[in-house]
């Protein structure tokens, strides 16, 4: 894991003395302990318990998770609750002195930056590439009001890390990776499942239908998808008065070639200071479309009294 991932999962519950304090309101006359950021505590001892200092074995975070799997809140009876306590106590005896190193090793990144890590099969120059004019060739679609610049190659990591200037660019390109995990949600439920077939069965009224047919439903459901999925997306973040119906074909283009590369291995990950509408918590990205409205009128009418011409007083 990255040192600006591990800074990331550790400031969502770190205080301002650098140590974990669990959140936590006591339930039933105080026989249980509600905790709010319950799966942020774990994510952060399980970032702990790789480093000899972490004053607890892995196997003890293990076995605990085991009976209290990692969820957004929970409810823990009090004696559960205090070997959870008894971890992150253990935990912050040495946990200060780390963070104070981790702050001082880690940028802090553009908030318009994507970071993207290339497969682990490369093996040569000629894979590599190829894989570079991949990443390249994504990324020219989902220009819209600016380049994507490469930044830097993250230290000692196979991580590149590209940002640009674009309002709308970046915010077509994150909508993208919000549909792309759309995408492979719907597929792993119609593989996983008879989900496909039922509705194919529903659709076509008949019961003998072959793997192939089903296939080619699941297909075209995917396919409809990334487009609906992405009329709303032009909805949502709003263009002006530019062609939808161009733009349209474009993202529609640009979210089936994103989805290619990340089916192959590719990952794009949001900045590790991502913006005040978007936020990724173990790969998982979310958008808040009502705030991004807002700050690209915002954006366009600073952009508009940079650009006008200034009033001047004329004497008479």
């Amino acid at each position: 894991m990255r040192l600006g991932e591990t800074k990331q999962i550790l400031d969502r519950v770190i205080s301002d003395n650098a140590t974990i304090i669990p959140k936590h309101e006591a339930q039933y006359g105080g026989q249980a302990q509600r905790i709010d950021s319950y799966a942020d505590i774990i994510s952060a001892l399980e970032v702990i318990s790789g480093y000899d200092w972490s004053g607890f074995e892995k196997g003890t975070l293990s076995a605990f998770q085991e009976v209290h799997p990692k969820v957004k809140s929970t409810v823990l009876p009090q004696d559960e609750f205090n070997k959870l306590n008894n971890m992150v106590s253990a935990a912050n005896q040495n946990l200060p002195i780390f963070y104070s190193i981790l702050k001082t090793m880690v940028e802090p990144q553009d908030e318009q930056a994507i970071n993207i890590k290339l497969p682990l099969e490369i093996r040569s120059l000629e894979d590599l590439t190829k894989e570079n004019k991949k990443i390249q060739d994504v990324l020219k679609i989902y220009k819209e009001d600016g380049q994507y610049d490469f930044k830097q190659i993250d230290r000692g990591t196979e991580w590149y890390v590209v940002v640009t200037a674009g309002v709308l660019s970046y915010k077509f390109l994150i909508a993208g990776l919000d549909i792309a995990q759309k995408y492979f949600e719907t597929r792993k439920a119609h593989s996983e499942s008879k989900t496909a077939e039922l509705d194919y069965r529903a659709a076509v009224e008949k019961d003998d239908v072959t793997k192939q047919e089903i296939n080619d439903f699941t297909d075209r459901k995917l396919k409809l998808l990334i487009e609906d999925e992405v009329r709303e997306a032009i909805e949502k973040i709003g263009i002006g008065t530019n062609d939808k119906n161009e733009l349209n074909v474009k993202l529609v283009k640009a979210t089936t070639a994103l989805i290619k590369e990340l089916d192959e291995g590719i990952e794009f990950h949001l900045s590790l200071n991502p913006p005040a509408y978007a936020d990724e918590v173990g790969g998982h990205v979310t958008i808040d479309y009502t705030q991004i409205k807002p700050l690209i009128a915002k954006k366009a009418e600073e952009t508009k009294q940079l650009d006008g011409p200034k009033n001047e007083s004329t004497a008479d």
